[in-house]
């Protein structure tokens, strides 16, 4: 007899059971199959085109590149888009027993994209009694006459169904919405790049209970905060009987967002929608990514909170630990920190990085520190921390907060995220579903109208949450007063939560872009000799048109003579080049724009 999970105080069933857990393989396909799922991948095409879970059809019919999945793909060969399996793949079927007693199966997909060889390998498990796919990931590239191939743009496993079964899209339990209709999407109307208007079917769900604008943008989120994601199905396609597809977040970035679902659940395990770096593909390029998995479920009469809920349960792999030591041979370390913090430091995240650098750009190796936390300027950062496998490290150290001076004022939270500016993380109450208005198409807000005279903004009087934008997309004037001025040096910190240059977020230099490195320049009370700062090329992103309000972080601290400041009443002029724009090539704005984190005035 074995007990399948309960939800809140639903039971699915108690079943008496006899099937074992089968992994078989035919000329044409590879099936693995416990007492409750099935997936049928077909061999020809290096994806599942047939996933049942309790005998119901998730998947729909395939057509072309949907009703199939999880499969993986990638912007990785030079000329783009690769879809692994694509080749001449070959196959392996695993059949095992781990440590716990638990039978599994295993399917092992290898290519060779011949015209670069470079090497793709794919890893599917079931295990019995589960009704999860276990999924890892594996690129290679040798080639010393061509060392540098390119970047890896994107790197993703997609569960892509083609059925009416799927009528809910979930981010996590914050924020879900119903998927417009079929007559919606026929009918929508683009306003830009993956992004259109259901102005044309207001009677719509969607638009009703959401938004007037879809975009896949909308339901991106940080992988700090994701748990699971996926889609619900509310049981009017399937007998009463609702369903669930997840993709469980037990690998996570501390700053990278990304896409989460639209009608696909995606796992965008590399990629630089919001500007993050990418590894380079060099000759000895050798990494597997995962494990990650994706989690079915169901039951009669559960809500999607209830069967999110069951998805994110199995978050912590520690459950799991045992399983993947079964399955595959790993090298493992475990590091544990003490560090004390500044006080009033909140919600602190520590970062084992490459020695050196940004730990944005760490996309290499791992040998160092970097803690931030909100609330606090600045970062506690530690370099080459000693590494050996099979170890545990112990680290500790003592955060002192940065510091320029006396601080005189500060402007928003440093928080790494302009979310708390208008438009940023307030709700939208206009909509029974509230979502987030950064999630919501930028467009939908008139930055000349809610500013007709840009943004004058005075500290200790203007309102952050509704006299500084989210996003600037020209000029606008914190001022401030000063009483006695006694120092002799000002420093001016700038922390960007994310700028577009006209590099766009790619971090590709073109020289026909003159405002690929896009100054930046500060006017202190009415001085025509600015502070002037470049934001370089290869840290821009595409963040607020992307529905974002945290991408790759930029600071600057700016230092003048207390002689610019006048007693009374000074101005902060912030200019990111007005006017100026680039060549797009999607369906996006080409101005370019700054989303402010936090500011700060300190005199020494």
């Amino acid at each position: 007899m074995r007990l399948l999970y309960s939800l809140g105080s639903h039971c699915t069933s108690i079943l008496a059971v006899n099937a074992a857990l089968t992994a078989t393989q035919t000329s044409t396909n590879v099936i693995l199959q416990n007492d409750r799922l099935t997936a049928n991948l077909l061999k020809s095409l290096g994806s599942i085109v047939g996933l049942t879970l309790d005998g119901e059809n998730l998947l729909g019919t395939r057509s072309g590149s949907s009703g199939i999945g999880p499969y993986i793909d990638c912007y990785c060969i030079p000329s783009g888009l690769y879809t692994v399996g694509s080749s001449s793949p070959t196959y392996q079927v695993i059949n095992g027993t781990d440590s716990t007693g638990t039978a599994y199966g295993g399917i092992t997909l290898s290519d060779t994209y011949a015209p670069s060889g470079q090497g793709f390998h794919q890893f599917w498990f079931l295990r019995d009694a589960e009704t999860r796919l276990h999924m890892f990931s594996k690129l290679t590239y040798f080639n010393e006459t061509t060392s540098f191939l390119r970047n890896l743009q994107e790197l993703r496993t997609l569960f892509r169904p083609n059925t009416a079964l799927w009528t809910h899209l979930s981010t996590n339990k914050e924020q879900a919405a119903p998927l417009p209709s079929r007559d919606a999407r026929s009918k929508q109307v683009v306003v830009q790049e993956a992004t259109w208007t259901l102005e044309n079917t207001p009677n719509d769900a969607y638009y009703n209970q959401f938004s007037e604008y879809f975009t896949k943008y909308s339901f991106s989120n940080d992988w700090r905060s994701t748990i699971a994601h996926g889609m619900y199905a509310d049981g009017t396609a399937s007998n009463g009987t609702n369903f669930g597809a997840w993709l469980v977040m037990n690998t996570k970035g501390p700053l990278h967002s990304d896409l989460t679902v639209d009608g696909i659940v995606y796992n965008y395990i590399v990629s630089n929608h919001h500007g993050e770096g990418t590894p380079h593909i060099t000759h000895g390029f050798d990494r597997t990514f995962g494990p990650q998995y994706y989690h079915f479920n169901s039951g009669k009469g559960v809500t999607i909170d209830q069967l999110c809920s069951d998805a994110e349960r199995y978050t912590d792999s520690s459950w799991n630990a045992q399983f993947y030591g079964s399955i595959a041979k790993y090298r493992r370390w475990t590091f544990e920190g003490k560090i004390n913090l500044p006080k009033g430091a909140e919600g602190p995240v520590a970062v084992l990085r490459k020695s050196g650098i940004n730990f944005q750009d760490n996309a290499e190796d791992i040998k160092a520190v970097t803690v931030y936390t909100d609330e606090i300027f600045g970062d506690f950062i530690e370099d080459n921390v000693s590494v050996t496998a099979r170890k545990t490290i112990k680290f500790s150290g003592k955060w002192v907060e940065e510091s320029a001076g006396t601080e005189v004022w500060r402007l928003g939270t440093p928080g790494k995220s302009s979310g708390e500016f208008r438009h940023g993380n307030a709700l939208d109450t206009t909509h029974p579903l509230q979502p987030r208005e950064h999630r919501i198409y930028w467009g939908a807000y008139d930055f000349p109208t809610d500013f007709p005279n840009d943004v004058n903004f005075t500290i200790g009087k203007s309102d952050p949450t509704k006299d500084f934008n989210t996003v600037h997309w020209s000029v606008f004037w914190p001022t401030h007063d000063c009483k006695n001025i006694e120092k002799k040096t000002a420093t001016f910190t700038i922390q960007l939560a994310g700028a577009k240059t006209a590099a766009g977020n790619t971090d590709v230099y073109s020289a026909k872009e003159p405002w690929a490195n896009l100054p930046l320049t500060t006017y202190v009370s009415g001085r025509n000799d600015g502070l002037r700062f470049v934001i370089p090329w290869y840290m821009s992103s595409s963040c607020i048109v992307r529905s974002a309000v945290s991408c790759y972080q930029v600071k600057v601290k700016l230092t003048f003579p207390t002689t610019w400041l006048r007693a009374g009443e000074n101005s902060f002029v912030l200019n990111p080049s007005f006017n100026r724009t680039n060549i797009e090539t999607a369906v996006l704005p080409t101005g370019v724009y700054v989303q402010y984190d936090a500011l700060r005035l300190e005199l020494a």
